[in-house]
């Protein structure tokens, strides 16, 4: 299953995590305490055997003292024969002092080659396999008359201590996997549940649900985390609340400041607006004067409320400097704009935002004298049906001051017939599923072809209808401003399809 959006992959859930450890501690102590348990065991085993051995070397030896003593070798067979009986029994030997031949000996295997080993102190040596007691034989004056050296098989010891080892294991393997699962049980109720619970609760809140608050019983650290993400749920639902009424009202006042009546004497104007959040960073206007109007487009860096609130600076500012000098340059009215929002953006809010923005005179004879960087204009003459692409040189807006020298003044004259389209870059850089911008060619293929007829609104809701068909995902905000020259003395108005 693929994560949630926002949400990183998980590699190991927590319970994993958990459970490995949990196996590790649980498998290392297991280890140590079976090493441990069939250590004792091996030690009990031997020491027991040991014990066996060297009361049977003793009383051996007290038995054959008078026999040795009085050279009775018959008597001395006989000991050893009774000797024979003996469990585990694997060699005797009964020799004089300092002789290296045998008085006496018996093997249980015939092939059975007895070791060499010189015996410690004790007179106890053990190996895997046979536990060897050697004693001196003394006489009633504890004159000592030779030695006697017995091997004891540990085959059943080991057999047991086989079996034991098996059964041990078993039991910490059945040990482990108990314990484990009562852990894993605990961890789950007590931990991976409550886990669980909050982060449903975090993925519900994500989308904006905090109706349901997480219910935790555990009086813990688990608890209080539940308690306190209930509390940050409902400060959430509070702020986004009130962050939703702003919004609201925000838009309300951008919405409620754009031109509702666009209305100019030789202008067929229509104009459409799609910011991608609540609050757009499109900036247009259309403000009648006597003997024509401006026209403004610009677009603010950046989406959301901040870069709307810039944007109702700009039409502020440009809607005061027109009411108060209706016939100043567009460049005179660019470069107080530009110096008042570097004072805005720059110093007071401390930000880095700018925008771009050009301001358009348009004069009742068709002449538009424009300034400021913004897109291209499109125009496309009646005439011919011919598109040109009006740049639009000069410096963006509230990056620095003192622009004067930088901003360039242009005109053009429109014709009876005439088409313009005003732009911002979410129609040309709108991208479709491949990355692939709709691009300022698609526009003009558009616009050419278009005709006569065709009404500005036809033609707006064309151009929107193209990029909405082009793009996958919107990600920026959407201007479009369509308008129609009429000349005073032109041809007829065509009909408005």
């Amino acid at each position: 299953m693929s994560p949630e959006p926002g949400i990183a992959h998980r590699t190991y859930s927590v319970g994993i995590r958990l459970a490995i450890m949990m196996a590790a501690v649980l498998a290392t102590a297991s280890v140590v305490t079976f090493l441990e348990l069939t250590s004792r065991e091996r030690a009990h085993l031997l020491n027991a055997k040991t014990q066996a051995a060297t009361m049977v070397a003793d009383l051996f030896a007290a038995s054959v003292s008078p026999a040795l003593d009085f050279q009775d070798l018959d008597a001395l067979a006989g000991e050893v024969r009774h000797l024979q009986s003996t469990r585990d029994l694997i060699y005797v030997v009964v020799s004089e002092i300092d002789s290296a031949v045998p008085l006496a000996e018996w093997k249980s295997d015939p092939t059975f080659a007895p070791p060499s080993v010189q015996p410690p102190p004790s007179g106890i040596s053990v190996t895997d396999d046979w536990v060897k007691v050697s004693r001196p034989i003394l006489d009633q004056n504890g004159r000592k008359l030779g030695e006697t050296s017995i091997l004891f098989s540990l085959e059943p010891e080991n057999v047991i201590y086989q079996q034991s080892r098996r059964r041990m294991f078993w039991q910490s393997i059945g040990l482990a996997l108990g314990t484990a699962i009562l852990l894993g049980a605990i961890v789950r109720k007590q931990i991976l549940l409550p886990l669980a619970q909050l982060a449903g609760a975090a993925r519900r809140l994500q989308r904006g649900d905090a109706s349901e608050p997480v219910v935790i019983k555990s009086r813990n650290e688990i608890g209080e985390l539940g308690d306190a993400f209930n509390l940050m749920g409902q400060a959430v639902t509070d702020r986004a609340t009130r962050l939703t009424k702003e919004l609201d009202i925000a838009t309300r006042i951008q919405t409620s400041i754009l031109p509702r009546e666009l209305a100019v004497e030789g202008l067929e104007i229509v104009a459409q607006m799609t910011p991608t959040s609540e609050v757009g960073g499109d900036y247009y206007d259309v403000l009648p004067t006597d003997g024509g109007c401006w026209i403004g487009i610009g677009d603010v860096s950046g989406h959301g409320l901040n870069s709307g609130l810039i944007m109702m600076m700009i039409q502020s500012m440009v809607a005061a400097l027109v009411r108060n000098q209706p016939e100043m340059s567009p460049s005179n009215l660019v470069c107080a704009v530009n110096d008042a929002l570097v004072d805005n953006i720059r110093v007071r809010l401390a930000g880095n935002d700018h925008a771009t923005l050009t301001m358009i005179r348009y004069h009742r004879d068709g002449r538009l004298v424009f300034a400021g960087a913004h897109e291209d204009m499109l125009i496309r003459r009646a005439e011919n049906g011919q598109v040109e692409g009006i740049e639009t040189p000069g410096t963006w807006v509230g990056a620095i001051k003192g622009v004067e020298r930088a901003m360039t003044e242009s005109s053009i004259q429109l014709r009876d017939g005439d088409v313009i389209v005003l732009y911002t870059d979410g129609v040309t850089e709108a991208m479709d599923s491949q990355h692939r911008c709709f691009g300022i060619e698609r526009l003009r293929l558009y616009l050419a072809s278009t005709t006569k007829e065709c009404s500005v609104d036809a033609i707006c809701n064309g151009i929107l209808r193209e990029i909405r068909s082009w793009m996958d995902v919107q990600f920026d905000d959407i201007t479009v401003l369509v308008l129609r020259y009429r000349s005073p003395i032109g041809l007829p108005r065509p009909a408005i399809a």
